[in-house]
């Protein structure tokens, strides 16, 4: 969305680098997203028909993407006032993005309600958490509506203060709510056991790993978003969905990554023990072998002094028979 006191060449510049930012992460996305399907065999029907469906819309928003950038700066690149328009597809890359981020939190508020399983603050937790994310998200259908409505970006930008702002504050308190709920029910699990503690870490670091960026984004958008037809939010605003979509697909493939360092952690540990074994089976195979060894040298040993005991005797009774005759 541009504005009157700018020229074209520096009015949609954030407008232009997050869309290639986005293009970018789209990369990401369709990695990660051939990664969970080359390794997710034991996931159920409904987790995969959402990654297919955040990996679709991430797609037509890329789609989407090009051909704003075609509309604006190849279609009408000798028609300045051009800029000032939405096209349609505008609305629809809103509409998108709101979706992927309802969907992507979606996820997040179920694992919450499966980690607490049992527990008193299962309901309220989950329902707060899903209250604030249905509030998201219809403060951006609310605000894809104004846009849509409005003949230019300008009037759109009047148009979008408050319901953007309230989407957008909404968003920030769903990502912090779900870090912390996931925190703490991870760091309530912590049992104490070396092999629990060190996937308890893990899920405890990614977890504030997301957190931290999606917050950042989300708040840059909040803190650049100003009602003079600035474009530094539209730019953020243009990848933040994107990346949305990368954080859910990463966290997801890092079950994966957890569950080949606890393979390797046990092998490496069975290992140990098998060594141990081996050792201690084969002293014990050795001390057994030296000691038939000498159990059989003791015997030898016997029946040669038995053998020359009868050999004495033998000389002794043929002396005493001598003497007799």
């Amino acid at each position: 969305m541009s504005g009157t006191t700018l020229g074209p060449e520096t009015t949609f510049t954030s407008t232009f680098v997050g869309m290639l930012l986005c293009f970018l992460f789209y990369g990401g996305t369709f990695s990660q997203t051939i990664y969970y399907f080359h390794n997710s065999n034991h996931d159920g029907a409904p987790l995969r028909v959402l990654v297919i469906f955040l990996w679709l819309m991430d797609t037509v928003k890329d789609f989407l993407h090009g051909q704003l950038l075609w509309y604006w700066f190849i279609a009408n690149h000798s028609n300045p006032s051009a800029l000032l328009l939405l096209p349609i597809s505008y609305t629809v890359h809103f509409i998108i993005t709101a979706a992927t981020v309802l969907a992507v939190q979606c996820l997040y508020i179920r694992n919450i309600w499966t980690l607490l399983k049992n527990r008193p603050l299962r309901k309220p937790l989950t329902t707060i958490g899903a209250l604030l994310t249905l509030l998201s998200f219809v403060c951006g259908l609310v605000t894809a509506y104004d846009i849509l409505s409005s003949p230019t970006d300008i009037v759109a930008i009047e148009r979008v203060n408050v319901p953007g702002r309230i989407q957008g504050y909404s968003v920030l308190a769903v990502d912090f709510y779900i870090a912390v709920c996931l925190c703490s029910i991870f760091h309530g699990a912590r049992t104490g056991c070396q092999a629990t503690e060190f996937v308890i870490t893990k899920l405890i670091m990614w977890t504030i790993n997301r957190a931290i960026a999606l917050f950042a984004v989300q708040l840059f958008v909040i803190v650049t978003y100003k009602p003079n037809g600035t474009q530094a939010m539209d730019g953020v605003y243009c990848f933040s969905g994107t990346l949305t979509v990368n954080v859910a697909l990463a966290t997801l493939n890092s079950r994966q990554v957890l569950k080949e360092m606890q393979e390797d952690s046990d092998n490496a540990q069975s290992s140990s023990l098998l060594s141990s074994f081996v050792a201690r089976r084969l002293s014990s195979l050795s001390t057994w072998s030296r000691a038939h060894e000498a159990a059989i040298e003791n015997e030898d040993s016997t029946e040669e002094a038995n053998e020359k005991n009868r050999r004495q005797e033998s000389v002794v009774e043929n002396d005493e028979s001598s003497s007799r005759h």
